[in-house]
C-alpha cells in the first residue's frame, strides 16, 4: 500500500510527543552543540529523534531522543505562549522560514483556533489556513518579533563621563 504525504503518524520510541516540554541533558555531545540545560518543546518526532524549539525566535535542533529529559515548565514565557498555541492547534510538526511559522496539524475544533489567537495575542500578525497533502492542515503564522526583556532600570542607559 502506498503512503501519501501527510497521512503518516510519527511515533517516538522514547515516548516524546509534539508539544511536550523538555530540557537538553548535560552531556558532552550537547555541550559541544551549546545546548546543555536548554529548555524548549518538541515540535516534531521520529522513531529515535526529536526536533525541539529552543527559542521564541525560531531556533530548533534535532537530537537523539535520549538527549532530552521531560520538564514541567519552560524558562521563557513567550516560548510557553507559542507552545500553548501549538498544543491547541494539534501541531505535529513545524517549519520555519523568514517571517512565517507553519504548523502542520491533522485538524482541531474551531474554538481551538480562537483560543490559540488569544494566547498569541498581539504577537500574531496574520494567520492563513491551507489544506496540505491528503489529511493535514498547514497554518501559516506571521509573528511579530519577541519583545526584549526589560532591563530593570526603566530602560534608561547613560554612559559614565
Amino acid at each position: 500500500m502506498a503512503r501519501y504525504p501527510g497521512t503518516e503518524t510519527q511515533h517516538n520510541r522514547s515516548g516524546l510527543k509534539p508539544g511536550q516540554l523538555v530540557r537538553c541533558r548535560r552531556s558532552r555531545a550537547n555541550a559541544s552543540r551549546s545546548v546543555s540545560d536548554r529548555r524548549g518543546f518538541v515540535v516534531e518526532v521520529r522513531p529515535g529523534h526529536a526536533r525541539v524549539l529552543l527559542d521564541p525566535r525560531g531556533e530548533t535542533i534535532w537530537l537523539e531522543s535520549e538527549s532530552f529529559l521531560a520538564e514541567t515548565e519552560t524558562a521563557d514565557s513567550d516560548l510557553e505562549r507559542f507552545r500553548q498555541a501549538y498544543l491547541l492547534l494539534a501541531g505535529q510538526r513545524l517549519e520555519l522560514d523568514d517571517e512565517c511559522w507553519t504548523i502542520f496539524s491533522p485538524g482541531f475544533p474551531a474554538a481551538a483556533l480562537d483560543a490559540a489567537k488569544a494566547v498569541l495575542g498581539n504577537r500574531l500578525l496574520d494567520l492563513e489556513i491551507l489544506a496540505h497533502g491528503v489529511s493535514e492542515l498547514a497554518l501559516r503564522l506571521s509573528l511579530a518579533a519577541p519583545q526584549p526583556l526589560p532591563t530593570g532600570d526603566g530602560g534608561s542607559h547613560q554612559a559614565d563621563v
